[in-house]
């Protein structure tokens, strides 16, 4: 299974064209340029205001803000926004945790999925990707996600699974959840991974 540095967004070929706007996707062709373009403009022109000189200031010496992509249920597309992390203490080792309240997401209530490859292009990633939500969204009458909504192929809305209220897309830089594994951004070519596993959910019918 390839590794993602430099490949296309949308096939498995070398990445020898670089989006002019966001330089952080990479593609093989003008065809597969304009393939992705619907979904990478939703954040390709954003990631300007959220580059370091941008990045909040840490509120303490355990304290980092990450740039995560933020799925609201009320709003029509994803976009970015910053994270805080803290080092915090569990059973005597430090992790970098996100705090998640300000995102309408409960930590102790949260569901929690890694994304470290994406399947359709059978394509590792470098990082991890953590996709966090309300755990309970299923049977709480919750509020259909729009944002995720947009993202999702119109065509295949109704054959894969709904999400409902705040998810939240986050990084690490590697996938074990270990002590001292660091946090990391998120950039506009993680969406397209982000698209394609919501793809990959089949629709819930519980």
């Amino acid at each position: 299974m390839a590794t993602s540095t430099n490949l296309c967004e949308m096939c498995e070929q070398p990445g020898t064209q670089r989006c002019g706007g966001c330089k952080q996707v990479h593609y093989c062709s003008t065809t597969c340029q304009k393939q992705s373009w619907k979904e990478h403009k939703i954040l390709c022109k954003d990631v300007q205001n959220f580059s370091d000189e941008h990045r909040p200031p840490p509120n303490g010496s355990n304290s980092m803000f990450r740039r995560s992509i933020l799925f609201a249920p009320d709003e029509e597309a994803p976009r970015f926004v910053w994270v805080e992390f803290k080092k915090q203490d569990v059973s005597g080792e430090l992790y970098e945790l996100p705090v998640l309240e300000p995102f309408d997401i409960e930590t102790k209530k949260s569901g929690l999925k890694y994304i470290q490859q994406n399947m359709r292009l059978q394509r590792e990633f470098l990082h991890v990707i953590l996709m966090r939500y309300r755990d309970s969204f299923y049977n709480d009458g919750s509020q259909r996600n729009e944002a995720v909504r947009k993202v999702i192929t119109s065509g295949l809305r109704d054959k894969v699974q709904e999400w409902r209220e705040p998810v939240l897309a986050t990084a690490l830089e590697e996938f074990d959840y270990a002590p001292g594994v660091p946090s990391r951004d998120l950039n506009t070519s993680d969406l397209r991974h982000i698209i394609d596993w919501f793809h990959s959910k089949p629709a819930y019918h519980g």
